[in-house]
C-alpha cells in the first residue's frame, strides 16, 4: 500500500512504499474506518533515518500537511490532527477530512412547509460550507417538515437530519492526477428495510463458521426496553386511528395488527411470550410504551410504528463477534456495511445470524493486527463505537478557543519598592483546565517558563507589563498582560496646619517585640443571637414593639426581623430586614382557582476548601438524573430500573443527593411496608446490586466506588404498597463540594454553596466564602494570665420541617426531610443552633400553602399566586453596621479590612413583577485593646520575624479634564504642489601634484593628492576649484631624532566575559551560563582573565542586534520640536500634537509626543521613501487616557510621479477599540504593504472620547523600516547626521575629535591634523605652567604634564601637509602605499583597508577578512543568530545550551 503525502494546498509532494527501496517508510499503521457517521481514523509511524542517514523528504512532513491513500477503489483523504516528533520517527494522527464537520457550529432552521433532504442540506449550510455535492440519492422523493435547534456541531446536525428521513449516508472524494480535490460528494442511501439494503451490500458468499473463520459468539438478551402494545402520536394530532392493518409470520401467525378506531399497535406473540409482570394472569397484561413524533401524515406514522414495535417487542439481541485475522485476509473485498452470514452451532439449536459489518480495522504493515466489527442485522440504528465518539469529542473540544486566567498572590501594585506577589496562570478550554508550560516575558524578553513568576516590587522601577503565555505541545496558544506599578512617596512637603484628626489609619507591620504586657482581656467570639419581629406601616419607621414569634401580618404593613448578635466583650451589632405584606384588592367576583404559589421545599448545604477566595471551586456533577421517579408495582419491592447509567470510577470518592417525599435509607427491607427509599448501581452484568444511599442523602451522601471502573445503571426502591413514594433529582457529584465541612488550612478559603429548591421544581443556589487566618508568628514566652472564660461558638446547626394548621401554632411533629405539603397549612421550617456552651437558640420561617377556593360562578381570571421569580446576591464593603453602602455593590466577595463591615444584599423578584431586598452584615474584627500588666514571667525564646504588613490601597483616580469640542469631519483637502522629481548623485574623482590641484589628471592614480566630489551630472567636471583634495601618498620621510629604546615585546591577550547589567556588575561572570545578557572584552598583556569589571569593554548582545533596515521616520522620539510633523494634509501644522511629559514614561524626564481630541485632527509623520509593493514594519510605544475611543493606524502614500496630490493609496492597518493601555506604555508591532507607491507617511488617528471629556494620546519611539521582524527602536541615520552636523559646529576637543573619527570617516584626516595642533598648543600652555608652578603644586602639574605628553601627535611631514599618522593615547591610524591602517597602539588589534581586501587583526594574527565580495572568518562569536538562504540558526530561547534552525523564508 502507498501512502502519498499533499502539501497544505492538497498537491502530492512525496509518497511513503515499504516495497520501494530508498523511498520513506511507515509502520504501525491502523485504519480505522466506522459505518456510523461514514468517517475514519488513520494511525501511523514514519521514521525519519533510512539507511543511516536522515531521509530528504522528512522535508515534507507537517502539521499542515494531508494524507491519502486508494483502497478499494475509492481515495481516502484526511487531515493531521496531531503530530509527535521525536529524534527517529514522527508519530502521525490522522482524522477523515469529513470530521470538519465536528468542529464547526450548526445552525438554526425551521421550514415553512415540506422540504425534500436536499433542501435541508443547503439551507442548514452543510453543502455550502464543505463544497459538498449530492450523489446518489435514494430518499429524494420523501419531504418533511422540521425544525432544528443549533446543536453542538454540524456532524451531529447531519446525523439528526439522516434520522429524521429514515436515512444513512456515506462519503466519496475524487482527486484530480495532481492529489487536489476534484470531488467532495455525499451518498445518501435508504435504512434497510424489505425492500432496501442501505450502505453496502448482501454479501451471500460470505459465510462465517465456528472454528474457522469465527473464534467465537457472545449474545446478550436485553429487556429492559421491551413493549408489547404501542400508541404513536404524530404532530397536529395525527394518530393510527383511521388505519387497520396486520402482519403475519411464516407460520401464518399474526404477529403485528391495528385495528380501525385505535392508536394502538399490538404485538400479541410478544405478549404471550412476555407478559407485563404487573398482571402476568390478567386479560390486560400488556407492556405499553407511548410514542409522540414529528409525522405528519398517517402512511409514514405507520412505517414508523412498524418498525419500532418490530425492534423493541422481543428482547433487544447484541451479539459480540470475535474473528480471526485471517478473514480479512480471505475477503479483501468486504466493506462498511456489508451483511454476512454466521453459523454457530454450539448455541442450543444453533446460531445462524445475518450480521452487518460497522466497523473495521486495517494495518497495511501488520496485517494479522486487522479485524471486524459486526452488529445484529435486525439493530439497524448504529450506535457510534466509543472510540470514535472519543475522537470526535476530542475535536470538538479542540475547536473551543483557549483562555488564559491569572491570579496573584498580591495584588499588581506595589509601594516604595516593598513587598513581591506571585503570578499564577490557569489555561482553560470552555469549562476544561489544561495542562500548560507558560513563559513569562517583560519587554520582549523571556524572564521565566515554569508554572509561577513572583514580581518582586523593588525590581519595578516604571509601570511594568508582564506577558504569560501559555504553550501546549511547543505551541503558544493563548496569552494574557498583566501591568505592575510601584508607587513611591513623594517628598516631604513644609509643615503645614494640624488638620482633623482623621479615621483609623490601617494596621502596620508588626513592630519589635515590647515589653510584656498586662494579661489581655479574653477574645471576643460570638455569645448569641436574637432574632424579634415587628409589625410597622412603612419600611423607613421601626416597630415601636418586638416579639420573639412573628406576629399576625396585617395586610398593607411591613414585616420587620431584628436580628442581634452578642458577643463575648457584651459589644453587639444588630440587623434588620423588611418585607412588605400585599393588600387585598377590592372583592369582586370569584375568579378561576389560582396556581400555587412558590415555597421552599429543600436546602442543601456543600462546603469546598480553595486556595482562591475570587473563584469558586470548580466541582462538577458527574450525572444528573432529573426525571422523577415514583414505582407502581403496588408491591413493596417497588422497584424501577431508571434506564440511566453514571460512569463511576474505582477508588474515587462522590457526592450523591436526591429529593424524596419519604426517608432515604441504606436499608432494603423487603418484607416491611414503610416510606423508606433507596438508591443502587448496577453493573451491565447484573452481577453487582449494591444500595449507595443513607440517612444523609437528602443532603448529600459521600459513597467511595471501591468497584471496578465502569458504566452503572442507576435503580431506584420504595416499600410503600400504595405508590406514594417518589425519588427525583438524582445527582452524583464529583466530590469537590462536599456535605462535610472540610479541614482548612490556615492561609486557604472555606467555600459554602447553598441550593434552595422550590415547589415548582426550580432551584438557585448561593455562594459564601471565608479565609482561614493565617498563623502568627511565634511569641516570646509572657506571664501566666488569668485563665480566660471558655469562648462561645456554633457547634452545630440543625434544620426540621413540618406543618401546622396555624402560622401561630407550631407543628406537633417535626422531620429532617420536607412532607408532602397539604393546601390550607402551614409550612415550618425549625433552625436550631447548638452552641459550644450548649446553649441554644430556635428560629422559625412559616410559609402558606395555598388551597384553592370553593366553586363559585365564573368570573374573571384571578391574578396567579406570586412567587419568586429570581434571587440576586452582592456584596459590598461598608463603614458602618447599621447603614448599608450606597455604592460598590459586586458579585464577588470583597476583600475587607479589619474594623470595616462586610455588607450582603439579597434581592428578590417576584411574578408579579414586585421585588425585595434584604440585607445582612457582618464586622471584620480589629485587634483587641492592650490587656491589664501581669506579673513578670520567665524570659521565653526569642519569637521569629513577623510578616510584612498588608499591601496599601491604590489611590483614587484624579478628576477627569474639561471637555472639550469635536469638530465636524473636514473634507477632502486641495492637492498639494507638484514635488521635484527624483534626481540620480553621481561621485567624482580626480588625482592632482598639491593641494590646490596643480598636475590635474583624471586618470594618473601615482600622483600624491585625490579630489572628490558629488552632485547630480553624469559628465566629470575638468575645473580643480569643483574638488576637494587630500593628500593619499605621503612623501619620503626624514631621519627623525633617535627614540629611547622601546620596552620588551610582549604577547597581547582577549578576555572574554559576561553579566546581567552593562556596567558589568550585575551577575559577573567568566562563563555564560544562556541566561547572560552582556558580552564584555578586555586586552592585555596579562594571561589570567582579570574578575574585574571595570577592565572589560560591555556590549549588548541582544540590544544591538538590528533588525530590518534604517528607521524612515525623522524626529521618532525624545523630540525637542514639531519639526517635519504636522496635520495630515501637510503642511498645516497641527494644533492638537504637543511635546508633553508623564511619568509613564521614563518619570517625566524625556519628552514624547501628545495627540489630544480637541478637534478631529490627526497627526502626520514626515514623508519617506519607500519600495514599491514592499512589506514594511511599524513600531511605536503607546498609552491612553481610559475615555479614549480608539486609535487607527494608517499608510497614506503616493506615486513619485502624483506629486499634486497629497496621498493617493490609503491603507488602514491598525484600527483599535478603546484604550491601547491605562497602566503604562506598551508597544505595538504592526506590518503594511507599500503597494504601487513610491512614499508616504504615517497617520495617527485619536478617534474621539466615550464621555465628552478630552482624551489624551500619548505616543513615542516611532519606527518604520523594510521587514516583518519585530525589533527595538533605533534612530533615522538623517537624526543622527543632524545631531553630528550640529557638533562639529562647536569647539572642537579632543573627545569630540574622537567621536567624530568614528562617524565620519570623510572628514577624518583633516580633524586629525587640526587636533594634532590644538594639542602641541596645550602641552606647550602645560609645560609653561611646570616652570612657574611651586613646589606645593609641583606633584599636580607633574602629571598634568604626562597626560598632555602622551597625546602628543608626532608630525612626519612638513607643517602645511596632512600627516600620514596620527598617535594618540591609545589608538592610531597610518595612511601608506599598503592601505589605510586604524589600530591600538598596543597591537592587539587592528583593521587594514588596501585595494585588494579588508583585513581584521587580533593579537598580531589575520582573523577575517573580505575579498571578492566574500567574507573570510577564522573564527567567530554569533550572539544572537546567523541566517544562510531561508534558513536560521539560533539559541533555543528555552534551552540556551542548544541552537534550533528555523525556516523563516525570504525574511532577510
Amino acid at each position: 500500500m502507498q501512502i502519498w503525502i499533499h502539501d497544505k494546498n492538497m498537491r502530492k509532494v512525496c509518497a511513503l512504499n515499504n516495497n520501494v527501496p530508498g523511498m520513506l517508510p511507515y509502520s504501525n499503521s491502523q485504519w480505522h474506518p466506522y459505518l456510523e457517521y461514514s468517517t475514519s481514523t488513520f494511525d501511523f509511524t514514519i521514521p525519519k533515518i533510512v539507511n543511516g542517514k536522515l531521509h530528504d523528504d522528512v522535508k515534507y512532513i507537517k502539521d499542515d500537511m494531508f494524507v491519502s491513500f486508494y483502497y478499494d477503489n475509492t481515495y481516502h483523504v484526511f487531515y493531521v490532527s496531531q503530530l509527535v516528533e521525536n529524534d527517529t520517527s514522527f508519530q502521525v494522527t490522522c482524522n477523515n477530512t469529513n470530521l470538519e464537520l465536528a468542529q464547526e457550529q450548526s445552525v438554526a432552521l425551521k421550514s415553512n412547509g415540506a422540504q425534500n433532504i436536499a433542501w435541508y442540506l443547503e439551507h442548514l449550510e452543510i453543502l455550502g460550507f464543505t463544497n459538498l455535492e449530492i450523489g446518489v440519492n435514494e430518499v429524494s422523493d420523501k419531504t418533511r417538515t422540521l425544525e432544528f435547534e443549533p446543536q453542538d456541531t454540524k456532524l451531529a446536525q447531519l446525523h439528526s437530519l439522516m434520522s429524521k428521513f429514515d436515512a444513512e449516508f456515506a462519503f466519496r472524494t475524487e482527486l484530480n492526477r495532481d492529489g487536489t480535490i476534484k470531488r467532495f460528494v455525499i451518498d445518501i442511501y435508504q435504512i434497510p428495510d424489505e425492500n432496501h439494503h442501505g450502505i453496502g451490500k448482501a454479501r451471500g458468499d460470505v459465510v462465517l463458521h465456528y472454528q474457522n473463520e469465527l473464534k467465537g459468539v457472545q449474545v446478550t438478551s436485553d429487556k429492559t426496553q421491551l413493549f408489547n402494545a404501542g400508541v404513536f402520536t404524530g404532530a397536529d394530532g395525527v394518530n393510527l386511528e383511521s388505519v387497520e392493518f396486520e402482519e403475519k409470520n411464516e407460520l401464518g401467525q399474526v404477529e403485528f395488527y391495528s385495528r380501525r378506531g385505535s392508536s394502538y399497535v399490538f404485538a400479541p406473540l410478544s405478549r404471550e411470550r412476555y407478559p407485563s409482570t404487573m398482571n402476568p394472569n390478567n386479560a390486560d397484561n400488556w407492556t405499553r410504551k407511548d410514542f409522540q413524533t414529528e409525522y405528519k401524515d398517517v402512511n409514514s406514522l405507520k412505517g414508523y410504528a412498524l418498525r419500532t414495535i418490530k425492534q423493541y417487542a422481543y428482547p433487544l439481541l447484541t451479539y459480540t463477534v470475535d474473528v480471526h485475522s485471517s478473514f480479512m485476509e480471505n475477503y479483501k473485498d468486504i466493506n462498511l456495511g456489508d451483511t454476512v452470514k454466521i453459523i454457530n452451532n454450539n448455541f442450543r439449536g444453533g446460531l445462524a445470524l445475518e450480521a452487518r459489518v460497522t466497523e473495521m480495522v486495517v494495518s497495511f504493515d501488520m496485517p494479522l493486527n486487522n479485524s471486524v466489527v459486526f452488529s445484529n442485522f435486525r439493530k439497524i440504528v448504529n450506535k457510534p463505537s466509543d472510540n470514535l465518539q472519543q475522537r470526535i469529542d476530542e475535536i470538538a473540544a479542540r475547536a473551543l478557543p483557549y483562555r488564559v486566567e491569572i491570579t496573584t498572590t498580591n495584588g499588581t501594585a506595589f509601594k516604595n519598592g516593598v513587598g513581591r506577589s506571585t503570578v499564577r496562570p490557569v489555561l482553560k478550554q470552555g469549562d476544561k483546565t489544561i495542562n500548560a508550560t507558560w513563559r513569562f516575558v517583560i519587554d520582549g524578553a523571556i524572564k521565566y517558563v515554569g508554572m509561577t513568576y513572583d514580581m518582586v516590587a523593588s525590581q519595578i522601577t516604571q509601570p511594568t507589563a508582564l506577558t504569560v503565555s501559555a504553550w501546549v505541545d511547543n505551541k503558544e496558544v493563548a496569552s494574557e498582560e498583566v501591568t505592575f506599578l510601584n508607587v513611591s512617596d513623594g517628598r516631604n512637603g513644609a509643615k503645614g496646619d494640624p488638620g482633623p484628626k482623621g479615621d483609623k489609619g490601617e494596621q502596620g507591620p508588626k513592630g519589635d517585640r515590647g515589653n510584656d504586657g498586662l494579661p489581655g482581656k479574653n477574645g471576643v467570639g460570638l455569645k448569641s443571637t436574637t432574632i424579634t419581629y415587628g409589625m410597622s406601616d412603612s419600611d423607613t419607621v421601626m416597630p415601636t414593639s418586638w416579639t420573639s414569634n412573628p406576629p399576625i401580618l396585617v395586610k398593607g404593613k411591613y414585616l420587620w426581623t431584628k436580628t442581634q448578635w452578642m458577643y463575648t466583650d457584651q459589644s453587639s451589632e444588630t440587623g434588620y430586614q423588611k418585607t412588605y405584606i400585599p393588600q387585598n384588592g377590592s372583592k369582586g367576583d370569584d375568579g378561576l382557582p389560582g396556581k400555587d404559589g412558590v415555597g421552599l421545599v429543600n436546602t442543601t448545604l456543600r462546603y469546598a476548601k480553595s486556595t482562591d477566595g475570587v473563584n469558586k471551586p470548580s466541582g462538577s456533577a458527574v450525572a444528573a438524573l432529573n426525571d422523577k421517579y415514583q414505582p407502581s408495582r403496588s408491591v413493596i419491592d417497588n422497584l424501577i430500573m431508571t434506564g440511566q447509567r453514571v460512569r463511576l470510577e474505582q477508588g474515587k470518592t462522590y457526592i450523591l443527593s436526591a429529593e424524596t417525599n419519604g426517608s432515604f435509607t441504606n436499608q432494603h427491607t423487603e418484607t416491611v411496608s414503610s416510606n423508606n427509599a433507596t438508591i443502587w448501581i448496577v453493573n451491565p452484568s447484573f452481577s453487582t446490586w449494591a444500595v449507595i444511599s443513607d440517612s444523609n442523602t437528602a443532603n448529600g451522601t459521600r459513597y467511595t466506588h471501591n468497584r471496578p471502573t465502569g458504566d452503572y445503571e442507576v435503580r431506584v426502591n420504595t416499600y410503600a404498597t400504595d405508590n406514594s413514594v417518589w425519588i427525583k433529582n438524582i445527582v452524583f457529584e464529583d466530590g469537590t463540594w462536599s456535605p462535610d465541612i472540610p479541614t482548612v488550612n490556615p492561609g486557604e478559603f472555606l467555600w459554602t454553596r447553598t441550593t434552595w429548591f422550590y415547589s415548582d421544581g426550580t432551584s438557585e443556589q448561593g455562594f459564601s466564602v471565608a479565609k482561614m487566618g493565617e498563623q502568627g508568628p511565634k511569641g516570646d514566652r509572657g506571664n501566666d494570665g488569668i485563665p480566660g472564660k471558655n469562648g462561645i461558638g456554633i457547634r452545630n446547626t440543625s434544620v426540621l420541617y413540618g406543618l401546622s394548621m396555624a402560622e401561630t401554632v407550631p407543628p406537633t411533629a417535626w422531620y429532617q426531610n420536607p412532607p408532602a405539603l397539604v393546601k390550607g397549612q402551614w409550612f415550618w421550617t425549625k433552625t436550631v443552633w447548638t452552641y459550644t456552651d450548649n446553649a441554644t437558640e430556635t428560629g422559625y420561617q412559616k410559609t402558606y400553602v395555598a388551597r384553592d377556593g370553593n366553586d363559585g360562578n365564573n368570573g374573571i381570571a384571578g391574578k396567579d399566586g406570586v412567587g419568586i421569580r429570581s434571587t440576586t446576591i452582592t456584596y459590598a464593603q461598608g463603614t458602618s453596621g447599621t447603614v448599608a453602602p450606597t455604592s460598590g455593590w459586586i458579585s464577588q466577595v470583597p476583600n475587607v479590612p479589619a474594623g470595616q463591615y462586610l455588607w450582603t444584599k439579597t434581592v428578590w423578584s417576584y411574578t408579579d413583577n414586585t421585588n425585595e431586598t434584604g440585607y445582612s452584615v457582618s464586622k471584620i474584627g480589629e485587634q483587641g485593646p492592650q490587656g491589664v500588666k501581669g506579673d513578670t514571667g520567665a524570659k521565653g525564646d526569642r519569637g521569629e520575624k513577623g510578616d510584612r504588613g498588608l499591601q496599601g490601597e491604590r489611590g483614587l483616580t484624579g478628576p477627569a479634564g474639561p471637555q472639550g469640542l469635536q469638530g465636524p469631519k473636514g473634507d477632502q483637502g486641495i492637492p498639494g504642489v507638484k514635488g521635484v522629481d527624483g534626481k540620480t548623485q553621481y561621485t567624482h574623482i580626480a588625482y592632482a601634484d598639491t593641494v590646490s590641484g596643480s598636475g590635474f589628471s583624471q586618470t594618473d592614480t601615482n600622483k600624491a593628492f585625490i579630489g572628490m566630489y558629488q552632485d547630480f551630472n553624469t559628465t566629470d567636471s575638468r575645473n580643480p576649484q569643483d574638488y576637494r583634495w587630500s593628500k593619499w601618498k605621503g612623501s619620503d620621510g626624514r631621519d627623525g631624532i633617535p627614540g629611547k629604546a622601546g620596552a620588551d615585546g610582549r604577547t597581547p591577550y582577549v578576555h572574554f566575559a559576561y553579566s546581567d547589567s552593562a556596567d558589568g556588575r550585575t551577575g559577573f561572570s567568566l562563563t555564560q551560563d544562556g541566561t547572560k545578557r552582556f558580552l564584555g572584552i578586555c586586552t592585555n598583556f596579562d594571561k589570567s582573565n582579570s574578575t574585574n569589571p571595570a577592565d572589560y569593554t560591555w556590549n549588548d548582545m541582544t540590544g544591538s542586534v538590528s533588525v530590518g533596515g534604517e528607521n524612515l521616520i525623522r524626529n521618532s522620539a525624545f523630540p525637542e520640536n514639531l519639526d517635519n510633523w504636522g496635520f495630515w494634509q501637510t503642511p498645516q501644522q497641527n494644533p492638537n500634537l504637543s511635546v508633553s511629559q508623564h511619568p509613564y514614561y521614563y518619570n517625566s524626564a524625556k519628552p514624547l509626543f501628545l495627540l489630544k481630541t480637541s478637534s478631529s485632527v490627526p497627526a502626520s509623520t514626515p514623508r519617506f521613501s519607500v519600495k514599491r509593493n514592499t512589506d514594511y514594519s511599524f513600531n511605536f510605544q503607546l498609552f491612553a487616557t481610559e475615555n479614549i475611543k480608539g486609535v487607527d493606524i494608517y499608510f497614506l502614500g503616493r506615486k513619485s510621479s502624483e506629486t499634486g496630490k497629497n496621498y493617493t493609496k490609503a491603507v488602514r492597518f491598525k484600527a483599535h477599540t478603546g484604550s491601547p493601555s491605562v497602566a503604562g506604555l506598551t508597544k505595538w508591532h504592526l506590518t503594511f504593504n507599500s503597494g504601487e507607491c513610491d512614499e508616504g507617511y504615517i497617520r495617527i488617528d485619536n478617534t474621539g472620547t466615550t464621555n465628552g471629556s478630552e482624551s489624551l494620546l500619548f505616543f513615542t519611539e516611532l519606527d518604520c523600516y523594510e521587514g516583518t521582524t519585530d525589533r527595538a527602536w533605533q534612530a533615522s541615520p538623517k537624526d543622527l547626521e543632524g545631531k553630528l552636523d550640529s557638533k562639529a559646529d562647536g569647539v572642537l576637543t579632543q573627545d569630540q575629535i574622537n567621536k567624530l573619527n568614528e562617524l565620519n570617516s570623510i572628514v577624518q584626516a583633516e580633524l586629525k591634523a587640526k587636533a594634532s595642533i590644538d594639542t602641541v598648543n596645550q602641552w606647550v600652555k602645560s609645560y609653561q605652567d611646570f616652570l612657574s608652578t611651586n613646589q606645593e603644586n609641583k606633584n599636580k602639574t607633574e602629571k598634568a604634564l604626562v597626560e598632555a605628553s602622551q597625546r602628543i601627535v608626532k608630525l612626519q611631514n612638513d607643517l602645511g601637509e596632512t600627516s600620514e599618522r596620527w598617535s594618540f593615547l591609545d589608538n592610531y591610524m597610518r595612511a601608506s602605499n599598503e592601505g589605510l591602517t586604524i589600530g591600538k597602539n598596543d597591537g592587539s588589534n587592528s583593521v587594514l583597508v588596501s585595494d585588494k581586501r579588508i583585513s581584521m587583526f587580533s593579537a598580531g594574527a589575520e582573523v577575517m577578512y573580505i575579498d571578492k565580495g566574500v567574507i573570510h572568518i577564522e573564527n567567530g562569536i554569533f550572539s544572537k543568530s546567523i541566517q544562510i538562504g531561508y534558513y536560521r540558526e539560533e539559541q533555543d530561547l528555552i534551552d540556551p545550551n542548544r541552537n534550533v534552525i528555523k525556516w523563516v523564508g525570504g525574511n532577510y
